[in-house]
């Protein structure tokens, strides 16, 4: 606990992350007092890992999504106030399962920077794209010290909520949690500058393809979907479609990666127990998501008829 006494929670809503939400979980509860999690109908080993976790007695609460519908921002919003509810954390931070927080400078403890936050104030994160490069161990299973090269792309910032904003003002997430809906005048925001996230979107040729198919066709699910708000996932969807032997280097081919580890200094005993080396299967996941589809469609259409009578 910190000098301060504060008390500082991470929320996430997740799909398919059995390669690194072990990582994500153990790396945070080196920062964060707690994590909330909603797994939204993972076809993966994911659920299960995040059980396993939960069973150690770890601050960690997990909930699954009864609804196949991705709809990010409307149910990372109900977990952002129900956190808030239940636990009243003095700041929350939204992260994916691949977002990992670090300190700017790459050497102090992260969570002291977040000591330095101000209630009155709208945070946001800039983020930086790590990728797998072919010097990777590939038997590690920690992925931030796996992966370690970057490129110097700038993704959109996420964003971070305190308690007095949250009670102070409508909360409503943008889809990826990269800001406030509608936006708010009267919010006083800050990009910070002495923390950051490393972001591993991309992890393997299979994860590549899982995450690129499944995001298509969860987009396609919605019912409010707007096709701008998924253009990328579509773009990769028919990339696959039309080239279903591309690989994760024909991908990333084009990137100019630099080394630059994570500073891991304080999280050194970390061990990673459930996640095993091939986490992630492609096939395995695409054909257990079309059967969900498929016993939703039977569901819908068993309710369609009934009103019909």
């Amino acid at each position: 606990m910190s000098q301060k006494e504060n008390k500082y929670f991470l929320i996430s809503m997740v799909k398919n992350e059995a390669d690194i939400i072990e990582s994500f979980v153990r790396y945070h509860l080196k920062i964060f007092d707690g994590i909330v999690i909603l797994d939204n109908k993972s076809t993966d080993n994911t659920f299960n890992i995040l059980e396993k976790l939960r069973s150690e007695g770890l601050p960690l609460t997990v909930i699954q999504d009864e609804s196949l519908e991705f709809i990010k921002g409307k149910k990372t919003t109900k977990i952002l106030y129900d956190t808030l509810q239940k636990f009243n954390p003095d700041i929350i931070f939204l992260l994916d399962a691949d977002e990992f927080l670090v300190s700017s400078n790459n050497k102090d403890h992260p969570r002291t920077f977040i000591d330095q936050l101000k209630q009155e104030k709208v945070y946001y994160l800039q983020r930086e794209n790590y990728f797998p490069h072919s010097s990777d161990n590939l038997n590690e299973l920690f992925v931030p010290k796996r992966i370690t090269y970057k490129s110097n792309e700038n993704p959109a910032p996420k964003v971070v909520f305190t308690k007095e904003v949250i009670k102070k003002y409508p909360i409503n997430i943008r889809q990826g949690n990269h800001g406030v809906l509608p936006k708010e005048n009267s919010l006083n925001r800050e990009t910070l500058k002495n923390l950051k996230i490393a972001h591993f979107s991309i992890r393997s040729d299979d994860h590549f393809k899982s995450k690129a198919i499944i995001g298509w066709l969860a987009n396609l699910s919605r019912h409010d979907r707007k096709e701008r708000a998924s253009r990328r996932w579509k773009k990769w969807f028919n990339r696959i479609k039309e080239q279903p032997n591309i690989s994760l280097n024909d991908i990333l081919s084009k990137r100019q990666l630099q080394h630059q580890p994570i500073n891991l200094s304080f999280c050194q005993d970390i061990k990673i127990k459930y996640t095993k080396k091939d986490e992630v299967c492609f096939m395995k996941n695409f054909l257990n998501y079309c059967e969900l589809l498929a016993i939703e469609q039977s569901k819908l259409r068993s309710e369609l008829l009934k009103k019909k009578k």
